[in-house]
């Protein structure tokens, strides 16, 4: 599948997204990690509906991925 970055204002979203009119619910079909900016909103994630994430945190940014059975790591880091 080729990407193009598209820049606002462009085009509309129906024009660039072939999931554009489709029920929110679709999203759930879809296999793609949730951008995050921080970690408040990166433990506001469902992990039943969201098994992945790129946290963009200035020095922290990465990909998150949780596994069934795995516990969850603690962040000696935070305060």
């Amino acid at each position: 599948m080729r990407r193009r970055k598209v820049s606002a204002g462009t085009a509309t979203s129906d024009q660039n997204c072939k999931f554009a009119g489709l029920p929110a619910a679709s999203r759930d079909f879809l296999d793609v990690p949730v951008y995050v900016a921080d970690r408040t909103a990166l433990k506001a994630i469902d992990p039943a509906k969201d098994t992945a994430a790129f946290l963009k945190e200035p020095g922290r940014e990465g990909m998150l991925k949780w596994m069934a059975g795995a516990a969850p790591l603690s962040d000696p880091g935070e305060a």
